[in-house]
């Protein structure tokens, strides 16, 4: 009996063997391909996929994500170099998704009473408003009345 074998490399050989021996490998391969075929059945064949094709598709643009890590990696990285409240503000605004009530104002109206002349006090004020570049012009006045001394900023 004639057996003929052909390689992945497309090579071609042919062998002459015993009756016996060539009836177990014609057997061998018939049951090869029946297993082949079950298992077709339950199984994709990876090699007649296309991998363009729908079965392979993401609803997911791994592109965004990709940007959108290295976003994230640089807002940590530049976080590193913010105050503690500054960097609360920023978690609660870009991780938590807090919003933020903000309207612009004209005017700000600060007053401070007390019953007696705080400068500590005031300066503290002075010191909060320059730092933030808020301009303010200031008054003090004696509220005879009320026996209260008054600044408003």
């Amino acid at each position: 009996m004639k057996i003929t074998y052909e390689f992945v490399t497309g090579e071609i050989s042919e062998a002459e063997v015993d009756e016996r021996l060539g009836g177990m490998l014609l057997d061998l391969n018939r049951q090869q391909e029946n297993n082949d075929r079950k298992e077709t059945r339950r199984h994709f064949s990876l090699d007649g996929m296309d991998y363009e094709g729908e079965l392979f598709a993401s609803a997911e643009d791994t592109e965004r994500a990709v940007e959108h890590r290295e976003e994230m990696a640089r807002l940590y990285s530049a976080m590193e170099a913010l105050s503690p409240s500054q960097r609360e503000l920023v978690e609660k605004v870009y991780f938590e998704e807090r919003k933020i009530a903000y309207f612009k104002i004209n005017q700000l109206d600060i007053e401070l009473y007390t019953d007696l002349k705080n400068p500590d006090l005031e300066e503290t004020i002075e010191a909060v408003l320059l730092k933030y570049g808020i301009f303010y012009g200031k008054s003090e006045t004696w509220i005879e009345s009320e026996k209260l001394y008054e600044m408003e900023v």
